[in-house]
């Protein structure tokens, strides 16, 4: 009987042992911020409500796909599907090979290239929500700050409209979440996994780069694999060969896409040189940065923040429509409430923790693109801030959580969650708004077919800017010009004497002019739409202007149009 007794005690013993080894082992390669009592829902349960949501975004948005090029980049893009030109801007450089190999694959199951691409990015819209939950899971403490940021994330209008248009910037965002959540995964991983989750991120990376050039600022996310990588060496000429490995695999990448497309224009030198070319007219020319811009670095630091980050990318408003739609007063509330809760959770991952890896994961996401949007990037397009938004939209979240986790007393937590609540349904209700003002044609396209129900084609030359690549695309009948100067301007009426009858402007190129020929212009239409939906385009006015009009004397100084896109 004792020695029974003795047996089950000797087994009983075991077993604790057992399950508590295997607790240390479980505790070991647990997030070390997932907080005490808090627990996630389990993994099924996860993947049936990721899988649902996913598919709603996908269904309720399709029907808002657009149908229309409303921008310089969108033209280039459905041009590239139907004949890559990088030379003649079919796409503009890089070329974006990956993103035009994905736009063929929807081609078949569109009426038209326009189609095809819109298409493209609701499925990448959609998709975007697995990586996101990804990246929070790794980020975020616990399961409820995760949906929070999902359901932020799922409503906001900047990626509900980003996600319906023609362009590189849905698909973009789907890899640069892809490269988050895998880099994320390596925060709390050693050894061999570490290693191999480091080799798939470099690789990821250089097709991130065939998508979307300007996402290379995500590469300085690298440097945090890889300096655990050189934490834990054994020796350093092991650190070293594995660095090399990881560099091999990007490089092998990068020359799965580069070499190819290069080869569309006659090699790497001739592609290189196309690059100098375009670089230099972005960075001093027509990009918009902050190099070729007129604003003041103070002005154009408050309208990064502010319109940019802030009304763009929170709101998804403008200055211009601030009030409209919803009252001013609900915006306000609503942007105290988003910033609130950002503050509150950058000053809770910012106090001293043992841990932290994810405070530095977080500065080497943001600051290097966020700088990069800054400098190099034309300031006044919302859509170059999207790959900030989810990062700025996991800081909400967290703040939520930790000011809902505060307040000790019932009503303290249902304030904090009616306010979220509140903040949620208007965030929907303003996409809901966005994605129908949507469907009706941008300013720049009802201009041209204003003008083909108006004027024949036949003795009609138009003045443009941005627009003379919609009437490339929707009109080519009609003969237009993109005017630099204002001496050019009246060296080519004077060609054209001849030959035209009717003299069209728009408000693009007018506004450059000197102030003397107004009186001659006559203002013939006026199209407009909401400054959030077409920051640059969303009033579009056609002039009238007498052929002699243009021989008024002017020092041929150049002018400051709208800045042409940038990719």
């Amino acid at each position: 009987m004792a020695a029974a007794i003795r047996r089950d005690s000797t087994r009983q013993h075991a077993a604790d042992q057992s399950r508590g080894m295997w607790r240390s082992a479980t505790e070991q390669y647990r997030d070390p911020r997932q907080k005490e009592g808090v627990s996630d829902m389990p993994f099924f349960r996860n993947a049936i409500i990721l899988t649902f949501l996913t598919a709603a975004v996908w269904a309720l948005r399709l029907p808002f796909a657009g149908v229309y090029a409303e921008s310089w980049d969108a033209v280039d893009f459905a041009l590239a599907l139907q004949r890559y030109d990088i030379f003649n801007m079919q796409p503009h450089f890089p070329g974006y090979p990956l993103y035009i190999l994905a736009g063929h694959l929807f081609l078949p199951f569109a009426e038209e290239p326009v189609r095809a691409l819109t298409l493209l990015s609701v499925w990448c819209g959609a998709l975007s929500q697995i990586p996101f939950y990804l990246l929070a899971q790794k980020l975020l403490p616990d399961a409820r700050s995760r949906w929070t940021a999902m359901l932020l994330f799922a409503a906001s209008p900047l990626l509900g409209l980003t996600v319906v248009q023609p362009m590189s910037d849905a698909l973009g965002l789907l890899a640069v979440l892809v490269l988050l959540a895998v880099i994320a995964a390596t925060l709390h991983l050693s050894g061999r996994p570490l290693f191999l989750l480091t080799c798939l991120a470099a690789v990821w990376f250089a097709l991130l780069l065939g998508i979307r050039l300007s996402s290379f600022p995500f590469g300085f996310l690298l440097l945090h694999p890889l300096f655990r990588l050189f934490r834990e060496r054994r020796s350093l000429g092991g650190f070293i060969a594995r660095t090399a490995v990881v560099v091999l695999l990007f490089l092998a990448a990068l020359a799965g896409w580069l070499l190819p497309t290069a080869a569309t224009e006659g090699g790497l030198v001739p592609f290189w040189q196309l690059g100098q070319a375009f670089a230099v007219g972005h960075f001093t020319d027509w990009g918009g940065t902050s190099f070729s811009s007129g604003a003041s670095w103070g002005e154009r630091l408050c309208g990064f923040l502010w319109e940019r980050l802030t009304l763009n990318g929170l709101i998804g408003t403008s200055e211009e429509a601030f009030a409209q739609g919803l009252p001013g007063w609900l915006n306000i509330l609503v942007l105290a409430v988003l910033i609130g809760g950002a503050a509150a959770g950058a000053a809770d991952l910012l106090r001293p923790r043992p841990q932290p890896a994810v405070v530095w994961f977080l500065a080497l996401a943001a600051g290097p693109y966020a700088l990069w949007a800054f400098f190099g990037q034309n300031s006044e397009k919302a859509r170059h801030i999207l790959p900030l938004l989810p990062l700025l939209l996991l800081l909400v979240a967290h703040g939520f959580s930790v000011l809902g986790n505060r307040p000790r007393r019932f009503a303290g937590k249902a304030a904090v969650c009616l306010l979220f609540a509140g903040v949620l349904a208007v965030l929907t209700v303003r996409q809901a708004a966005v994605l129908q003002r949507h469907l009706d044609p941008p300013p720049a396209l009802q201009l041209v077919r204003f003008v083909e129900s108006r004027y024949p084609p036949e003795g009609t030359l138009l003045y443009t800017w941005e627009e003379e690549r919609l009437f490339d695309y929707y009109a080519p009948a009609y003969e237009t010009e993109r005017v630099r100067r204002f001496a050019y301007f009246a060296q080519s009426l004077t060609l054209h004497a001849s030959t035209v009858s009717r003299v069209l402007v728009t408000n693009a190129v007018l506004d450059g002019f000197p102030p003397e020929l107004r009186p001659a212009a006559k203002e013939v239409a006026r199209f407009s739409a909401d400054p959030f939906l077409y920051p640059t385009y969303h009033t579009v006015i056609l002039y009238e202007l007498p052929t002699q009009g243009a021989q008024q004397p002017t020092d041929g100084s150049r002018r400051r149009p709208p800045a042409l896109p940038n990719g």
